[in-house]
């Protein structure tokens, strides 16, 4: 039997999306508020240390910042797809 015809067997690609689909639900919009406002905090402390980097570091200051407004974007989308202001 393949995994796509089991109903307790996730075909690939399948596991990750019911897990996150479940984790949503799972998850209390207060949850995902603090998991929103810890990533707006590391967005924050990574674009003042790409500001006080030397110019040496610049370039991995900022990727490190580019990352943390990504990672801020994606929690903030989680929230707002949990609490229906998703589009």
């Amino acid at each position: 039997m393949t995994p796509g015809h089991h109903r307790f067997i996730a075909a690939p690609g399948q596991a990750l999306a019911r897990r996150d689909a479940l984790s949503l639900r799972e998850s209390s919009p207060a949850a995902l508020y603090d998991d929103w406002l810890l990533a707006e905090t590391q967005a924050s402390l990574e674009l003042a240390a790409w500001y006080a980097a030397a110019h040496g570091d610049k370039a991995a200051a900022y990727a490190r910042y580019a990352a943390g407004t990504d990672a801020e974007e994606a929690a903030a989308a989680r929230l707002a797809q949990r609490i229906g202001w998703a589009a």
